[in-house]
């Protein structure tokens, strides 16, 4: 992928002469524990366009395989449906679709909390069993990844103890619209 994404760039550069990255961040490969990860992955990737302010609704991001998903719109060749359709009501797989990302969009713990490292997706069991069986014991000193596989870090509890030593309290921070000076501050050393 590096090497596609850095070629494909380079040629599209030249043929319309410009310059700079034409892809936003890194290809991402992630180890998905089960199906059931795969559907809330599937629903956090739809969701990203609303989320991002981009459309006001789901179905009106073009570069999207949304439609074909919730509504059955032809798709290209390369898309498959099926593994997270299958996971649907056999009536109408379509709108079963549209209803779980609906639900998906309210729920309070979302993906982006069983998103180990930017390794694994699933539970943290799930990922000590990825690392204990694929990653080296010693990381090697010239991949930064493998560095921070090696922490155990439990991040709730992390930042209740950071929070308790900054006296401050973190509901402030998720709860509030604006919050007051001294509470950016705090916020900010808890980032």
């Amino acid at each position: 992928m590096q090497w596609f994404g850095a070629t494909f760039t380079r040629r599209y550069n030249i043929r319309h002469r410009r310059w700079g990255h034409l892809f936003q961040g890194r290809f991402k490969s992630l180890l998905i524990q089960d199906d059931a990860y795969l559907f809330r992955l599937s629903c956090y990737i739809h969701l990203n366009p609303l989320r991002a302010k981009i459309v006001t609704r789901r179905a009106e991001y073009p570069w999207s395989s949304y439609r074909a998903y919730a509504y059955g719109d032809s798709s290209p060749k390369w898309l498959s449906t099926d593994l997270i359709l299958s996971q649907m009501d056999k009536k109408n797989p379509h709108k079963a679709y549209r209803h779980r990302v609906q639900t998906y969009a309210g729920e309070k713990k979302k993906i982006s909390d069983d998103i180990h490292l930017g390794i694994a997706v699933g539970t943290r069991e799930y990922f000590a069993r990825i690392r204990a069986r694929f990653l080296p014991d010693q990381p090697h000193d010239e991949v930064p990844q493998q560095k921070s596989t090696t922490a155990d870090y439990d991040i709730p509890t992390l930042l209740k103890s950071a929070s308790n030593t900054l006296k401050c309290d973190i509901k402030v921070f998720k709860d509030a619209a604006r919050i007051q000076k001294s509470d950016k501050i705090n916020r900010d050393h808890l980032v």
